[in-house]
């Protein structure tokens, strides 16, 4: 007679037994690294919240197919216990391999003899205060709502597909997240219908991101997951609504694919007092005039070859002036090729190639008497030329000029301009039509790379 175990009661040895779990994650059928075996992982957790690798492989995947949907109960009897491979998730002490000698059993929600397993709230989640602090490398899990999210994306040499989002907890901390690959091709879409057509905002469980809020190879994103915490986030989402479908049409670019992480509340910071914050200033909004000056040196070049693909990645230096002093913050990659209307290939060959000093003076000619809305952030890590909290200018937004033309300007124009800004910043419309982006800036400093 078949015993009834929870996970950690179950070794190699053990025989005729029967466990009921519950799937909290899951992950598409891959091959492995080498690409010798296919397989499918699953996660499964026991009414202990105890959890452990669920392995197919080859025909059984298919065999399985409809089952093991996530967060439905099952009973699971006398799966081969072995120990994890190298390519997989190191769950636990064991993982189960379920082939066609596996009995794998769906409990519906009807059954009245067999109860499902409630809920799950096994959660290792990370808060938002702490991602700038996680290590390099290290994988951690965070649950956020989307608040935003951008169309799909390629990198510069169309290898591979990423899309950006913008993420927020109930603090109202908005951060950027990178989805890529398969991840970008699915659950990204799906993200993108629901906070762009629907004005959903979901929630998301992603899991085994990195530090700079991006997927991996072994990450997946869970949408509306059933755990306790993921429930109270969207009971949050009801109550904020509103706000976060203002938040949307604020934090959305020209471009359907860019985002501007832009604070939930606009608190705007004089230069001065952002130069005396602490690096634990994550976000802030300056209204400034941006300025470039001649390059001194030629820029350091780091170039890591992978086969015979290589990308150009760029990272410039703008000053940022207002009427109360003067700082510096590195702009990089994307951003500052459309800043200055330049691919960092074309500035890679006038640095690097034909050895020649970057031009500015055009550059200032077009940035002469314009008035920047710009979002900062200090930076959590180092970098051959830059300390760790050392500014990052993550989005800029050009105002409408409030200086008045000597001759021509009266106060009545003045009062006209206001007037037209706070139209701008109530109707997503107006804002899209009246909004300009410099087609130049800033000056190409200290790292240029080519990867």
């Amino acid at each position: 007679m078949e015993e009834r175990l929870s996970i950690s009661e179950i070794t190699p040895l053990t025989t005729e037994w029967t466990c009921k779990v519950q799937t909290v994650d899951k992950f598409r059928p891959r091959d492995s690294r080498d690409q010798r075996v296919h397989f499918q992982t699953i996660i499964v957790q026991d009414v202990n919240e105890e959890q452990i690798c669920v392995i197919l492989y080859g025909d059984d995947i298919k065999r399985c197919d409809n089952l093991f949907e996530l967060f439905e109960t099952y009973l699971i009897s006398t799966a081969k216990v072995r120990n994890p491979q190298p390519y997989s998730l190191h769950i636990g002490q064991f993982e189960w391999i379920v082939d066609r000698f596996t009995i794998v059993e769906s409990i519906p929600k009807t059954n009245e003899k067999e109860a499902l397993l409630p809920p799950p709230s096994r959660l290792s989640a990370i808060s938002f205060a702490d991602v700038e602090q996680q290590p390099s490398g290290v994988e951690f899990d965070l649950l956020a709502v989307v608040a935003n999210c951008g169309a799909m994306q390629c990198t510069a040499d169309q290898t591979k597909r990423f899309q950006e989002a913008i993420v927020m907890d109930n603090t109202k901390k908005p951060l950027f997240f990178t989805i890529w690959e398969d991840l970008a091709s699915n659950e990204g879409i799906e993200l993108l219908r629901q906070v762009r057509q629907l004005q959903e905002y979901p929630v998301i469980l992603a899991k085994r991101i990195v530090s700079r809020l991006a997927t991996r190879y072994n990450s997946t994103i869970l949408i509306n997951p059933l755990y306790v915490q993921a429930t109270e986030l969207r009971n949050w989402v009801d109550e904020n609504k509103e706000m976060l479908i203002e938040y949307t049409v604020k934090s959305s670019a020209e471009s359907a694919s860019s985002l501007n992480l832009v604070a939930v509340d606009d608190e705007i910071l004089s230069v001065s007092s952002i130069a005396t914050q602490t690096s634990s200033l994550s976000l802030t909004t300056t209204n400034a005039i941006l300025t470039a000056e001649e390059n001194k040196g030629r820029g350091t070049n780091y170039c890591i070859s992978s086969a015979s693909i290589c990308s150009y990645k760029c990272h410039f230096e703008v000053e940022i002036t207002d009427e109360t002093g003067t700082t510096t913050a590195t702009v990089s990659e994307g951003l500052g090729e459309r800043m200055l209307s330049t691919t960092a290939e074309q500035i890679y060959d006038i640095i690097n190639i034909k050895n020649e000093l970057f031009p500015v003076a055009h550059i200032n000619q077009l940035l002469a008497d314009k008035l920047f809305r710009i979002q900062l952030q200090r930076s959590s890590s180092r970098t051959p030329d830059k300390n760790a909290g050392s500014l990052v200018l993550l989005s800029y937004t050009e105002k409408p000029t409030m200086f008045l033309p000597e001759e021509s300007a009266s106060v009545g124009d003045a009062e006209r301009i206001m007037e037209e800004e706070s139209i701008l910043g109530a109707n997503a419309k107006a804002t899209k039509k009246r909004k300009r982006e410099p087609s130049t800036l800033l000056k190409p400093q200290s790292r240029l790379s080519r990867q």
